[in-house]
């Protein structure tokens, strides 16, 4: 063998003279002593630490329960167990959580997070959970996992937001939520130590939140950190960190949520997102038991059960012409589960009805509550399918990724893991007893009027049921991307035997298919507006009217809101097409019979106009099994089927849905035509309507000005 020579000679010593100091070259950061006392820990750990014997769950547990612990556990197996927190992170290979593995080939290999190597919550519970039957039940190796897990991402996240990335309460509420969650479930096997410089890095990311603040842009995700701060302070057990968890709290809702009931989404109400504020604020509020939370998700509960709506064939919908960014309605909301509706039922009356109905569901979707016996049958059933899924889907050895930020998380188990005793005995005996609050408001005995702050009226009467919207929309911050259709009017009118004939909805700001409602299709918008179209060609709609004025005059008896805004400023006229003042001021009024509607437009210049529309939207459906019939009758008596061409001398409109009539009585003949073709969205519900278009008259003069109104009833 040849010798080696020259410089080469020197690199060869010097790299054996390195070759034991190698692993000092770490890839976790190690900025700060708790970081590198956590790396030191982490690297003192070997695989067999990390091993996890897969095993049978015990199903004959499952018959020494209690009424309580079978419901309990009820919560989290119904949906034929795949609500039970993601295992992935037990089926892991062991060696992949070695501090080995963590840093090889230059980077750090854990990518955590919903749909990631693992979650770490999913992977903490799985050692919490307290089934008598449940072979993980205080396992060293998975708390392990999960807390190595927890401690990566605490200290990879300091040097990320020390670089100037991701510093924001939103995402890093996710990150806090974690650490807390798994600190509580695995802070019994790590020495005392550990614990300390653990929690000193939980507090300094619970700091920064602090410092940052709430964002306030989607803030539905700003309830990531309000259930991170509780996490934390709860499992620290600590008095003055829960005081700093309320007061961030509140922070929190000082400047997200409106009096109406709900946490914005870029400044106005998305339905479908504000499942996501009821999932994590849940988690938040059976967590600390928080007076104000608690009566914070009272109030969005209530919200989302008068804004929800069932038709004939069982189906539910609710209105979204407003949303922000989607075009699901408040029944079908996002990030849904049993669970998740369970322990809004724990916290509020006003959610108790979801146990029983309030939403599509499959056919295997629990509906009610079980006497013990079938009870027992179902979690036993259930068990076993989660048992099996664990003995075969086996050891894939599935090898984690680089890390990087990930601010989504699994919705955990909170209503089973904080579960209310007694509840089980309290719903058993609501439906024992037929109790109203089994249903809907709208499906409830009696009459209502409602209102939400000053963005809804809600009312029932004996033969129909009515939601009129009078909120804003959302510009995102920027004029050209308003979301959602508005203005102030009906976005629901409902009868028992037609379900919602007339529904407010969009396309949907984030439709990635077709994209949202364009100005080109206002007359196919399926919202009730006041639109029309200059001699030029120009639309114009209150639809876009984003911030309209309104004054509610409430009694029991005929409850009243009045409705106002311009037509001509760059949202409703978005090609300063119109010349002088427009504006329009429309008067709802609900009454025993019916609901009343004036809609007027005036304006103090000439404007020569092609159209101007009072655009009432008729709901089909989102199945393509269900028509809708609808007949303009004209003064002489003479009823016809509705088409696109305009009718003249109209003075009733009726529409035929399931087994039902609604019909709009004008106070004045006048041309009547449906839209030029049916609108719907190939987003999310697949919604379709088609619009009953009413001329205006002729402007008259008076006033100082020009005036065109027309006036009308739903019954």
């Amino acid at each position: 063998m040849s010798k080696i020579k020259g410089p080469f000679k020197f690199l060869v010593f010097l790299f054996f003279l390195l070759a034991p100091l190698r692993s000092g070259f770490a890839q976790i950061p190690q900025d700060y002593r708790y970081q590198k006392e956590l790396r030191s820990y982490i690297g003192s750990l070997k695989a067999k630490d990390f091993e996890v014997e897969i095993e049978e769950i015990d199903l004959s547990e499952v018959y020494n329960l209690t009424d309580d612990q079978l419901f309990r556990t009820w919560i989290l197996l119904e949906n034929r167990g795949r609500e039970v927190p993601d295992f992935s992170g037990l089926l892991r290979n062991a060696r992949y959580f070695t501090l080995r593995e963590l840093e090889k080939n230059g980077t750090v290999n854990m990518n955590i997070g919903r749909n990631e190597f693992h979650d770490p919550i999913s992977t903490a519970w799985w050692s919490i959970w307290d089934y008598p039957g449940n072979p993980y039940y205080g396992s060293r190796a998975v708390k392990l996992r999960a807390a190595v897990t927890a401690m990566v991402d605490m200290m990879m996240l300091e040097r990320y937001h020390e670089e100037g990335r991701g510093r924001r309460a939103d995402f890093a509420g996710t990150s806090l939520l974690r650490v807390g969650y798994v600190y509580d479930a695995a802070k019994d096997i790590l020495p005392e130590d550990i614990r300390q410089y653990y929690e000193e890095g939980m507090l300094r990311l619970f700091s920064r939140i602090e410092e940052w603040g709430p964002t306030l842009i989607h803030a539905d995700m700003d309830m990531f950190a309000v259930a991170g701060v509780w996490a934390v302070a709860e499992s620290m057990e600590s008095d003055p960190l829960r005081e700093r968890a309320g007061r961030y709290v509140r922070r929190v809702f000082e400047g997200a949520y409106r009096e109406a009931g709900y946490i914005h989404h870029g400044e106005g109400f998305d339905p479908s997102y504000q499942g996501i504020t009821l999932g994590f604020a849940g988690w938040a509020t059976m967590l600390s038991r928080d007076s104000f939370l608690i009566e914070k998700v009272d109030q969005m509960s209530r919200l989302k059960a008068y804004l929800s709506f069932p038709d004939p064939d069982g189906e539910w919908h609710g209105p979204s012409n407003f949303a922000t960014s989607n075009d699901a309605g408040s029944p079908n909301d996002g990030w849904e589960s049993y669970q998740r509706d369970i322990g809004l039922a724990m916290l509020s009356k006003e959610a108790r009805y979801l146990i029983w109905s309030g939403r599509d569901r499959p056919d295997w979707y629990a509906t009610g509550m079980y006497p013990p016996g079938v009870l027992r049958e179902r979690v036993a059933v259930n068990l076993q399918n989660i048992s099996h899924r664990m003995l075969n889907e086996g050891r894939a050895d599935l090898s984690p990724t680089p890390w990087k930020e990930d601010h989504w998380t699994n919705l955990g188990p909170f209503a089973h893991q904080y579960y209310k005793q007694g509840s089980y005995r309290e719903f058993w005996e609501m439906q024992e007893n037929g109790s109203p609050l089994m249903n809907a408001p709208v499906n409830r005995p009696g009459t209502y009027t409602e209102t939400f702050g000053d963005e809804f009226l809600v009312a029932k009467r004996p033969s129909f049921a009515a939601v009129i919207h009078t909120g804003r929309l959302s510009d995102w911050g920027d004029e050209t991307n308003i979301s959602g259709l508005g203005g102030g009017g009906i976005s629901v009118f409902w009868k028992a035997e037609t379900g919602s004939v007339l529904l407010g909805k969009q396309k949907g700001f984030q439709n990635n298919r077709s994209g949202p409602d364009r100005w080109e299709d206002w007359m196919n918008w399926p919202v009730h507006a006041i639109s029309g179209e200059t001699a030029a060609g120009h639309p114009f709609s209150s639809a876009r009217q984003r911030n309209p004025k309104s004054v509610y005059s409430v009694t029991e008896a005929d409850p009243s809101v009045e409705v106002s805004g311009t037509l001509n400023d760059r949202y409703a006229d978005p090609e300063n097409a119109l010349e002088g003042e427009m504006s329009y001021k429309r008067t709802f009024k609900v009454t025993g019979d019916g609901l009343s509607i004036r809609s007027a437009v005036l304006s103090d210049d000439e404007n020569s106009l092609n159209r101007l529309y009072e655009i009432i939207p008729i709901f089909i459906d989102n199945r393509q099994d269900i028509s809708v019939n609808i007949y303009f009758r004209t003064e002489d008596g003479e009823w016809g089927q509705a088409t696109s061409e305009p009718k003249d001398d109209i003075v009733e409109v009726k529409i035929e849905r399931f087994n039902g009539t609604v019909h709009v009585s004008l106070d004045n003949p006048a041309m009547v035509r449906l839209s030029p073709v049916e609108w719907s969205v190939d987003y999310q519900t697949h919604s379709r309507a088609r619009n009953i278009l009413i001329s205006f008259p002729e402007f008259t003069s008076g006033g100082g000005g020009k005036s065109s109104e027309i006036s009308y009833t739903l019954h």
